[in-house]
């Protein structure tokens, strides 16, 4: 049920219900990323499927870098692939 409401927020681009779900759940982007599939793909690949730009931006900063470079390759929208380049090579 988790999983299915992060899916829900990813796919209607709701930051900030995303953010209240994460806190009020005591959860991270970090450490559900790996077991939460949209549709399955990843999080970040769901959201950039779905034109979601501000939850892909919100997801991107919230990751390691190595977990946005490995995805960084299925990205097609060029505001994520812009925010995905920057926060990897810093």
């Amino acid at each position: 049920n988790m999983a299915q409401n992060l899916c829900e927020y990813v796919a209607s681009d709701d930051k900030k219900r995303m953010r209240s779900f994460l806190k009020d759940n005591k959860l991270k982007i970090r450490s559900v990323f790996k077991g939460v599939q949209c549709n399955g793909k990843n999080m970040l690949e769901f959201a950039d499927n779905k034109g979601s730009t501000n939850v892909g931006m919100f997801i991107i900063a919230k990751l390691p870098k190595k977990s946005v470079k490995a995805t960084m390759a299925n990205l097609t929208n060029s505001d994520l692939q812009a925010k995905a380049a920057d926060r990897t090579k810093a």
